[in-house]
Parts: C-alpha cells; structure tokens; sequence
C-alpha cells in the first residue's frame, strides 16, 4: 500500500472506523445507509426537483393514456406517445450528470475503505487460526519450521514437512507443495510478525488478532516459497449470503442491501 493509500486509510478510520465495532451485517446496512444518504442528497441538491416531478407526473399519465390508445387500437396515438415518453426520458437522462460527479468520488473513498476493512472477519484472541505456506514442487520433503512467537500457541507444532497439496479432498492429483500450521493467539489484542525458515531463508507474514483492522490474508513471495494464506472467514450479510461471480460477499451483501435503501429514501425525502 503506497504512502497515499495510507494516510487516506487513516483518515476514512478516524471517520469510519467506529462501524467496524458493529456485527458484519450491521456495518454492511450502515455503509448501505451512508452510500444512499450521498445518493439522495446529491439527487436533491444537484438537480431541478421540480422538472423532475414534473416528469414523473408526465410518465405515468402518458402510461395511462398509453393504456386507453392500445385498447382502442389507435396506433398513430400509441407512436405519438411512445416519442413523447423518449423526450421525458433523455431530460432525465441529462439530470444524471452533476449527481454522478458529486458522489463520485465518495463512492470511491467509501469503496476503498470498505474493500480494506470489510471483506473478512478479524482474527480472535482464542480461536484457531489456519495458516498455509506454499512452496514449490523443489522444496518437497525438506522441513519448514514457524519461529514461536510469545503467547502464540502452535496446535499442530512449530515443525512441518513440506507435502503435496491437494487443493480438495475430491481430486487424487497433486497439486504444488504446502505446509499447514495451526496456531492460537491467547494474548490480548496485538499485532504478530510470522515467520517461516526453510534451510537458509527467511520470510515474513503480519497478522493483527483481537483488533478491529485485520492484514490482508494472502502473500506472494519470491522464491521457494510462493504464498502464504490466512484462513479467514468472510464477512456475508446475515451470515450466509455467498460471493458471486468473483464478487466478494460484502460486496455482493452491500448490493443487495443499497438498492432497496436508495429507494425507500428517495420516496421517504420525496427525492426524483
């Protein structure tokens, strides 16, 4: 993360980071509530309310009459209104310009920050935590060993061999080498340096446990070993919404919270 990235990180945690002391799927419907806070209020401020009322009155009559030219089977007057309906629609189309602008770049703030902070569940003092180092096919057989760290229990020991991975239970095929700890943190909140020795070599993975902020799970490395990989759950709205189509569950969790808050704000503030 560049010098930039981290001081806009600092400062979007002063201000939002009191939202990560809620549960996962209250700091989704907050950042839901946010997002169509900036919606309505650029909608509001930035565009002719009253032009746009007017267009939606407009609309919905011209459906009405719509409704009467087709059952009268009066085809001139159905074309008449559908060119009508283009017009209202590119006027609305034009009032979508300065709103997009003015929440654009808070859209993006807010998206960084939650893309940082929201996308998993923080370590806990007092669970396991599964952690995965993966080198290449080179280094099978040789022994891995994780330095012990003060108050960091090692589940499995600190000593493994490097075996084949297989990536599910359901495929006989090998594939690369890993070494699997599990470890357990029983100090209080506090900030960990990992680190993996393979023959002369050094690497090195930090780790936050019992803290709001977390480290991003996944490392590349060069040389014999590739990865390393924190086994962390994702934060899902109501604790079962999965990601899809490689959307990651909050994000796929924010959608489906944010769309229906933004309508039920504008009707609430009467916002066109």
């Amino acid at each position: 993360m560049s010098s930039v990235q981290q001081i806009v990180m600092r400062a979007l945690d002063f201000l939002l980071g009191w939202i990560l002391y809620l549960p996962g799927t209250l700091a989704l419907l907050v950042i839901a509530i946010l997002s169509a806070m900036l919606v309505v209020s650029a909608r509001r401020l930035c565009t002719d309310q009253e032009l746009l009322a007017r267009c939606a009155a407009d609309k919905r009559r011209l459906k009405e009459l719509f409704r009467e030219a087709r059952q009268r089977g009066d085809r001139p007057a159905q074309a008449r209104m559908r060119a009508t309906q283009r017009q209202i629609a590119l006027k609305q189309l034009k009032a979508e310009g300065r709103p997009l602008l003015v929440v654009l770049l808070p859209f993006v703030l807010l998206a960084t920050w939650s893309f940082q902070r929201l996308e998993f569940r923080p370590l806990q003092t007092g669970e396991p935590i599964g952690i995965t180092a993966r080198f290449t096919l080179s280094a099978l057989g040789d022994v891995v060993h994780l330095v012990p760290e003060e108050k960091l229990q090692a589940l499995n020991g600190w000593i493994q061999e490097v075996a084949p991975a297989r990536e599910n239970s359901e495929s006989s095929r090998a594939s690369g080498a890993a070494v699997r700890w599990s470890v357990r943190a029983d100090a209080p909140p506090r900030q960990l340096l990992l680190q993996i020795r393979h023959r002369e070599r050094s690497w090195s993975k930090s780790i936050r446990v019992g803290e709001r902020f977390y480290e991003r799970p996944v490392a590349d490395y060069d040389g014999p070993l590739q990865r390393v990989e924190i086994v962390m759950h994702e934060n899902k709205l109501f604790g079962f919404v999965p990601g899809i189509f490689s959307l990651p569950a909050w994000l796929v969790g924010y959608v489906l919270l944010v769309v229906p808050v933004i309508y039920l704000g504008k009707r609430l503030f009467r916002v066109y």
